[in-house]
């Protein structure tokens, strides 16, 4: 090859590099940055760490005189769940070029799990609200289940540049995963937000498993409050796909149970792993701590409601296996009525 030949090869090539790195072909192994997307789930990192973005002129300003801009839904149909996410959807969103401003152009969107009335057995919904006018964009109803207090997780399943939201939620009979593309649809006239129903992915469902178990505090039958855990969104294995971590209680055997949930568009998966833990009746919001740059691993803790015993647990996260079988934790609670609301998941730090 001629050394003009040469440099044009050469110059091809580097101005490639960028779609070729951005393809995968380079960078198939990195792992998946849950950095990428703003708010992508409840405690914002699956770390637990309280990592905040950065604030003041090069990131999110100080809120010093809070006020309220806005409320979505009245009374008789609030948000049900623990928490909600914020995410950038501006790749989900249909609209008219003359239409961009009133369609949430330049604007973050509020994913939230909300019921059709205060009664037990209502609707739930899973809604998205316009971040800048408080406007339902996206809803569907997905039917008769106990109150859907778990933060829906949003994640991009198959790197195409639009996000999917798992909502994790018990029914009377089952425990429900469902996974949702939204494509999100506006005109001058505002937004369609019905008429969704075909955008589910997938539907994982299990008899034997529930997220919401009885609280020895607040009695169910007096105040209908269950304990709740958040699903974990995280790269157990370090290959660049998340996996959908819960913590559950296995109806029968009353043991706390945590499972691994592949996310992929081909459903609904086989579960990754499930192990039982031996110890405790509640568990807590499950964590993830990444060791090295290939191996990672679930950390959570339950707690024995009668004695306020509280163990302490690492999980493998490629295998499911326990690196700790358990580590008792002293000096904890010794009432019989622990955990109060609901037990909080490890915070992950290196100090």
């Amino acid at each position: 090859m001629s050394s003009p030949s040469r440099l044009a090869f050469f110059l091809t090539m580097l101005m490639l590099l960028p779609l070729i790195i951005n393809s995968g072909v380079i960078a198939e192994n990195s792992s998946w940055n849950h950095e990428e997307q703003p708010w992508a789930q409840y405690g914002h990192t699956p770390y637990h760490d309280s990592a905040l973005p950065e604030h003041g002129d090069s990131g999110l300003n100080t809120i010093s005189e809070p006020i309220i801009n806005w409320q979505a839904f009245d009374d008789e149909s609030g948000a049900d769940g623990y928490g909600s996410i914020i995410v950038n959807l501006s790749t989900s969103v249909t609209r008219p070029d003359g239409a961009a401003e009133r369609c949430g152009e330049n604007s973050l969107f509020a994913v939230m799990s909300r019921s059709s009335d205060t009664s037990e057995n209502a609707d739930r919904y899973l809604s998205i609200i316009a971040g800048d006018s408080a406007k339902t964009a996206w809803e569907v109803n997905l039917g008769s289940a106990e109150r859907i207090r778990a933060t829906p997780v949003a994640v991009d399943i198959d790197s195409d540049g639009k996000l999917e939201i798992a909502v994790v939620y018990d029914t009377s009979s089952a425990l429900n995963v469902d996974v949702w593309s939204p494509d999100l649809s506006c005109d001058e006239s505002g937004w369609s937000a019905s008429g969704h129903d075909n955008e589910k992915v997938w539907s994982w469902t299990n008899a034997d498993y529930r997220i919401g178990i009885a609280s020895p505090h607040l009695p169910t039958s007096q105040s209908g409050h269950k304990a709740v855990t958040q699903p974990l969104l995280a790269d157990l294995s370090m290959d660049g796909s998340p996996e959908l971590i819960i913590a559950t209680i296995d109806v029968d055997s009353e043991d706390v149970t945590v499972l691994a949930l592949p996310l992929t568009l081909q459903g609904p998966p086989e579960t990754l792993w499930e192990i039982t833990l031996d110890r405790g009746t509640h568990p807590s919001d499950p964590a993830f701590a990444a060791l090295d740059d290939s191996t990672g691993c679930v950390v959570l803790t339950t707690i024995n409601s009668n004695s306020g015993n509280m163990w302490v647990w690492r999980i493998d996260g490629s295998t499911g296996s326990l690196d700790w079988e358990r580590v008792s934790i002293s000096g904890t609670d010794s009432d019989n009525d622990a955990p109060r609301l609901k037990l909080p998941g490890p915070v992950v730090t290196q100090l």
